[in-house]
This record gives C-alpha cells, structure tokens and sequence, in this order.
C-alpha cells in the first residue's frame, strides 16, 4: 500500500518513514535503508530517519556507521532522547562504559522513565558492582514498565548480588502472585537445592 501511494505522489513524506519501519519489521535493511534516506532527502523528520538508519547499522554491528548516524540524528534535534539513549546503547556495546552512562542519563533528563535505557544504565552498574544504582534503575524501569517481569528478575539477581536475600524473596514473592512463569526460572536462585 506504501509502495502504491510512492507511485502516485513521490513527494509524500511521511509514507518514506512508515515505509521504512515496514521494511525493518520485515527484516529488509537495504529496502528500509534506502526509505529512511529518501526521508532524509525530502526532509522529513531527518532526525528519526538518521536515527533509524543508526539502528540498522547498530544491528550489523557497524559500530562506526551507526555512531556516525546518531549523531547526525542529534544534530537534526539535539532533543530527541531515543537518540541518546541508542548512543549510550552503542558505547555499551562497545565497552565503554562511561560514555554510555553519560548518554543515556541525557536520554533520560530528556524524557525521564524510559524502561529500556533504566535497564541498561542498571546493567552497567551492576556489572561494576555498584548495586545500590542498579536497584534504583530496574526499580524506576519496574515503576514505568509493571508488565515487564524481566526486570523484576534483574531486581531480584541484583539483590541475591547485593548480598539481600530477603529483597529478592520480596520480588520472587511478586512474581509469583502474579503467575509469572519467569518465577519458576529463578526458584532454584531463591532456593538453592
């Protein structure tokens, strides 16, 4: 249908976008990639274009590229905290912890509450053993996503980490009320055989 309307009026913007978070659901890159810059070319939110041209070069693991790409997204709207937090994403990536800490908590003094890059932030605290932050993350990402068990799993790994065996019977004690099949993945944490 996308394709059709293109045909018709090759000036309709927004269909480049849509048409090219079709073609990324469809798991197209080149078809996706050659929309989003048609969006570039016609000037229509560039920023999300780059953006999405980022986390096509992200998923293939072109480092560089996808870098290269979110920062012209940035220059589009300096603002847009998706952006942000996919460069925080793309420096954990690559091991460098400090930046990505730094551009996720922008991302998120941008648009306070996003889930996946509180997740994020807290992985990284918690592989550096700072677990005090990594609770408040996943706890703030549990706040804004109370449908995610993931995240109270990572709640509850955190805290068996942290050493706080009664904080993570709390949480398994929440997943279980809510007949999380996640609670049975993790019984054998809570209660080691």
């Amino acid at each position: 249908a996308f394709e059709r309307a293109l045909e018709k009026d090759r000036g309709l913007k927004k269909v480049w976008i849509l048409l090219g978070l079709a073609w990324r659901c469809r798991q197209n890159d080149f078809k996706a990639m050659e929309a989003f810059k048609a969006a570039v070319a016609a000037n229509f939110y560039p920023e999300k274009a780059w953006h999405n041209i980022g986390l096509i070069h992200a998923h293939a693991q072109r480092h560089d590229e996808a870098m290269q790409s979110f920062r012209t997204a940035l220059q589009c709207n300096p603002k847009y905290a998706k952006v942000h937090v996919s460069i925080g994403l793309e420096y954990e990536r690559i091991g460098r912890d400090a930046e990505a800490i730094e551009a996720m908590q922008s991302g998120l003094r941008l648009r306070p509450g996003m889930p996946k890059a509180l997740v994020a932030l807290g992985s990284i605290h918690l592989r550096h053993h700072r677990y005090d932050d990594a609770v408040e993350c996943f706890t703030s990402a549990a706040e804004h996503a109370p449908d995610d068990d993931a995240i109270h799993v990572r709640l509850l790994r955190t805290q068996l980490a942290a050493g706080r065996r009664d904080a993570a019977l709390a949480e398994f004690k929440y997943l279980e009320d809510r007949k999380s099949p996640l609670a049975q993945q993790v019984i054998g944490e809570i209660y080691p055989s």
